[in-house]
């Protein structure tokens, strides 16, 4: 069977963390169905001398266009991307990309499938929009299914962008062969906007518990280069730092518990658009030294930087269901996070970790104050790994995944 997989979110040689977990999904069904996979990651077209102008524009600049990532031939086809959205991050042209993706891609696709003699017997695509919406009408084209795997914020947000964007949505959920959720929260939230075809299939994410397991060695290494000692609890963010990751509350938590014990640590590990305001704002708080803003890391370097926390904090405005939050339950770290989206059916309150109300800072301090107490630490940590290896591992993903595959073709 040949499954052709269309994300714009999909990792490249610039961006090797973009969409990791799309990248986890691919890898998973090419290992355990056998099937042949190819991928098609749109990307932005962007003159190259419009880039010293907007620097921001370079990471859409690629060397080639098409490459193999772990064995995994991926091909980055470019569409027209309505400028606004990059200068001044306005979200009101997402409705517009939709339909220039879906333009772009018909035609490059026709022309991929005729050189590489690829031909696909279903098409998956992931986000209600751009990507689902233009993969429908390609499908249409071709007469091939459709299976979209919706994320998070393309039904939690996009659809309250602007009116164009709501109804691109409900086309995606109204008119795809099969629609995946990566948490029943999700499900019962793309059913408030529109009925699908057939029924919604939840399958979860999983996660590479081979890779993300508690090193010693790598919590030693680390904490000896940030001057961390063991006496010391280490609490850890990642994320793209932004506001709705809630970064800014997870300092001020911190700031409180600082001022009544000197023994806690906390790590950001991340880059995005409010990485310089928290930077500035630790200074500010005069925190420099305790508070470690390390930037992004390779997504294989992830499972040290949890490996020497005691900690994830994750008190997030909106969600699908984050990968990381799973990474880190593998690793063995109790979890703080917030009671949203798909959160809940991982984080188990009082059994492996605390839900928080989102911008509540009181909360998170007092779930804070109950952990770094050494009250039912290994018991939650335990939890956490038990949890992840029984509901949340690539193979159990694959294997549902291929079921779903053999339904449509």
């Amino acid at each position: 069977m040949n499954i052709l997989e269309i994300s714009h979110m999909f990792p490249d040689e610039k961006n090797p963390t973009w969409g990791i977990f799309i990248f986890q999904h691919v890898k998973s069904i090419k290992d355990f169905c056998k099937y042949n996979i190819s991928v098609v990651a749109p990307r932005p077209f962007v003159p190259r001398w419009l880039v010293k102008f907007f620097p921001r524009w370079n990471k859409y600049l690629l060397e080639h266009d098409g490459i193999e990532i772990d064995e995994i031939k991926t091909h980055y086809l470019r569409y027209f991307l309505p400028p606004t959205k990059i200068i001044k991050k306005e979200y009101w042209t997402l409705g517009i990309e939709t339909h220039t993706m879906a333009f772009s891609l018909g035609y490059s696709l026709n022309k991929f499938i005729h050189n590489s003699e690829f031909l696909p017997d279903i098409l998956h695509a992931h986000t209600a929009v751009p990507d689902c919406w233009a993969a429908i009408k390609i499908g249409k084209r071709f007469g091939k299914p459709v299976i979209c795997s919706f994320r998070g914020s393309d039904i939690n947000r996009y659809p309250m962008y602007n009116r164009m964007v709501y109804n691109e949505v409900r086309y995606s959920i109204q008119n795809a062969d099969l629609i995946v959720t990566v948490s029943e929260a999700l499900k019962r939230a793309t059913l408030g906007i529109a009925q699908p075809k057939r029924d919604i299939e939840v399958v979860y994410n999983g996660v590479d518990i081979k890779k993300f397991k508690f090193s010693i060695s790598d919590r030693k290494k680390i904490r000896e280069k940030l001057r961390i000692s063991d006496r010391h609890t280490v609490l850890l963010h990642v994320s793209n730092i932004s506001s709705n990751k809630g970064v800014f509350e997870t300092l001020e938590a911190f700031k409180i518990l600082y001022n009544h014990t000197n023994d806690i640590r906390l790590i950001f590990v991340g880059d995005g658009e409010d990485f310089l305001s928290l930077k500035s704002k630790i200074k500010k708080y005069g925190l420099e030294n305790v508070v470690f803003m390390v930037g992004s890391k390779k997504h294989d370097e992830i499972p040290g930087w949890m490996s020497a926390a005691d900690i994830f904090v994750f008190p997030t405005y909106y969600e699908g269901l984050p990968n990381v939050v799973l990474e880190a339950m593998a690793v063995g770290l109790p979890i703080i996070a917030s009671k949203v989206g798909g959160i809940p059916e991982v984080v188990k309150d009082g059994v492996n970790g605390f839900l928080i109300e989102p911008k509540n800072v009181k909360a998170l301090v007092d779930s804070l104050k109950f952990l770094l107490s050494g009250r039912r630490g290994k018991f939650f940590s335990e939890n956490s790994q038990k949890i992840i290896s029984e509901k949340f591992t690539w193979k159990r993903h694959a294997q549902r995944m291929c079921e779903l595959y053999e339904i449509l073709s």
